[in-house]
């Protein structure tokens, strides 16, 4: 074929390319296709790879303007690796347990380790529960959340380090973020811990009256149990405490080399499909990812300056931060059928310029579909699924989205009223549950912030968000939230609220289901003169909590709603959203004029304790004008990545 070129493991860069003279790097391909130029070629062109393993040590860059794909043959898979496989282990003991030690080339350190195919556990103390830091010089309890800390005293008996002190990193968790701070020193005597790196906010356990709760890692002392590993830098000596079954001869051990896998900038036309990218890592020096959404990570694979570009049915897993980095003047991007899993944060991340930036650097046009998108947070916890923050036009549809420390989906990255280039952008059809795992706070399934005209919210099915102290919500307009519509979504099982607004204006919340929300079903917590929401022909179900919380619905058109206490319980609401103990009828908003159309009355869901709300023929919601929530394209759509899902 006229306009195919070959690569495979095994080949020459030096040969023709073709399927019988394959080259040997995709970047040999790249090349031939740049150095003929788009007018010897006939149409698009194919970079088919040959199945096998390429090997990455140092981060692809390619730009193109002629129209590529690259995928995999038929029938086979390419494997981008950049990690390196581990030999010449020594099996001995080590705290009476099983361990291996392997020597280090010079140099060498890495921040993951991954054997036989999953990730292992940099060895840390405590294994259970937290350290909680005893005081903050400086810091009293009463500060504000954003004043930065580099030091603090330890509680009696939590640092005992004995080698490679400067190596020893400090995680913490609080607020809606960690904080890697690496130790600096350290005096037993005063128990005072000194870090290089400040905090990014106040070192406090957010709501909680006591300082945050942290963990130490990278330190000998925490190899104690099997699948923990450590590298004595001093000595150039790996430690691993191998897993039940594991033998130096059945294991493969592979530390990352290669930080990124492509850097794809100013291309146009280029489409990757049905290739394995692995094994890229965060470099040691670089621990300032901080902040909400970890924003600051790079991502295996970036787009800069591109336009028309897709990443599609591949899988990209193993990696130290965002799988997928959209950066600033992309257009018309599309990442469909992936599996992003095992990542250090968050599936994908998409920016661009802000309103007050360039208009050739704004990101729009961007679609994120038909992904599965696991196991994030694995080393910044503040990853999310899929973080939009300044772009427009921007569809995030049909994913499966859970196990997470943070949300499911950003979308916006203005606080309050300001300006933004946030609009019209669609989040729906997605299925995002298990988000949280009770380590931080102030999250949602989905969150949004700032003023998004032509956005909506609709179709998706949110479960099981479980917050550290405060805020676990299933859809969260956060500060300046405003013309959003949210309709047809499905929230419920959540550790806070289902739906929390925190303020904005004029948003429309109509036609959803909310139910089982541990400390209350809905929440408003700042009242402004305009109207911040008009909620609508909903249901929701309440567990003997406030069915509201936070508010006295100024501010607020409610009516031809549909609400029930399982146990038929009088319903009430909680006019404060920290004091929930105080509470007020439901009765007395009718006399002040709210919901007065609205019904007490159980709405006849099929089995709403397990998840399903099927509304039987004669719900009093029907009547009401609620129309049925229809999931069928819920979550991978067949033949779009629906083999991963599971």
């Amino acid at each position: 074929m006229a306009n195919c070129l070959y690569v495979a493991p095994n080949g020459d860069d030096k040969a023709k390319g073709t399927i019988d003279a394959p080259f040997r790097t995709l970047q040999a391909a790249l090349k031939r296709v740049e150095t003929l130029g788009e007018s010897c070629w006939d149409g698009e062109i194919t970079v088919y790879l040959r199945g096998g393993v390429y090997p990455i040590d140092k981060t692809v860059s390619i730009s193109v303007t002629a129209p590529v794909t690259v995928r995999s043959y038929d029938g086979e898979q390419a494997i981008f690796d950049g990690g390196r496989v581990i030999s010449g282990f020594e099996e001995g003991a080590l705290h009476g347990l099983r361990c291996w030690t392997a020597r280090l080339e010079d140099g060498e350190y890495f921040n993951s380790l991954f054997v036989n195919g999953a990730r292992r556990t940099r060895a840390y103390l405590p294994k259970k529960d937290y350290y909680y830091i005893e005081d903050v010089p400086g810091q009293p309890l009463d500060l504000p959340f954003n004043v930065p800390g580099d030091r603090f005293i330890v509680k009696e008996g939590d640092f005992k380090p004995t080698r490679n002190l400067r190596d020893v990193q400090v995680h913490v968790f609080h607020y809606w973020s960690d904080e890697l701070m690496p130790v600096l020193s350290y005096d037993p005597e005063t128990r005072l811990l000194v870090s290089d790196h400040p905090s990014h906010y106040t070192l406090h356990d957010d709501r909680k009256k006591h300082y945050a709760k942290y963990r130490i890692e990278n330190l000998f002392e925490g190899l104690t149990e099997p699948g923990d590993w450590y590298i004595d830098r001093a000595e150039r000596t790996l430690y691993y405490l191998p897993m039940d079954g594991e033998t130096i001869e059945n294991t493969e051990v592979v530390a990352p080399v290669c930080e990124q896998a492509f850097d794809i900038h100013d291309s146009r036309d280029l489409t990757i499909d049905n290739v394995t990218i692995r094994h890229f890592d965060w470099a040691v020096h670089e621990v300032s990812v901080q902040g909400q959404g970890s924003t600051q990570a790079g991502g295996a694979v970036t787009y800069t300056r591109c336009h028309r570009c897709a990443l599609t049915h591949s899988v990209i897993e193993h990696v130290g931060y965002y799988a997928i980095d959209v950066r600033e003047g992309c257009s018309v991007i599309k990442l469909c059928g992936n599996v992003l899993r095992d990542m250090g944060a968050g599936g994908v991340k998409i920016n661009g310029t802000d309103a007050k930036g360039a208009v050739e650097g704004r990101t729009h046009h961007v679609r994120v579909c038909d992904n599965l998108i696991t196991e994030g947070g694995r080393q910044f916890l503040a990853g999310i699924g899929v973080i939009s923050m300044h772009a427009h036009h921007v569809t995030i549809a049909h994913n499966v989205i859970h196990d997470l420390y943070y949300s499911g989906v950003s979308c916006g990255w203005v606080w309050g009223y300001a300006e933004s280039v946030s609009h019209d952008n669609i989040i729906e059809y997605n299925h995002i549950y298990d988000i949280g795992h009770f380590v931080l706070s102030d999250m949602g399934g989905i969150y949004m912030l700032g003023v998004q005209p032509g956005s909506v919210i609709r179709y998706n099915l949110i479960h099981d968000i479980e917050k550290a102290n405060y805020g676990g919500w299933a859809i969260y307009p956060d500060e300046g939230s405003s013309h959003l519509l949210i309709e047809n979504n499905i929230g419920y099982n959540t550790t806070s609220s289902c739906f929390h607004q925190h303020y904005g204006r004029e948003n429309v919340v109509r036609n959803n289901i909310w139910a089982f929300g541990s400390e209350g079903v809905i929440a408003y917590t700042r009242l402004e003169e305009h109207v911040g929401f008009t909620f609508e022909r909903n249901i929701v179900l309440t567990d003997d909590q406030p069915l509201f919380t936070g508010f006295g619905m100024a501010g607020i058109r409610s009516d031809m709603n549909v609400y029930w206490d399982i146990h038929g319980k009088p319903l009430e609401y909680a006019p404060d959203l920290w004091n929930r103990e105080t509470r007020v009828p439901m009765d007395s908003l009718k006399k002040q004029g709210y919901d007065l159309f609205t019904v007490v009355a159980d709405p006849l869901l099929r089995d709403p304790a397990h998840g399903d709300f099927t509304l039987d023929p004669a719900s009093p919601a029907l009547k009401m004008g609620f129309v049925p929530i229809d999931m069928t394209g819920l979550g991978i759509r067949e033949g779009r990545g629906k083999e991963f899902e599971n």
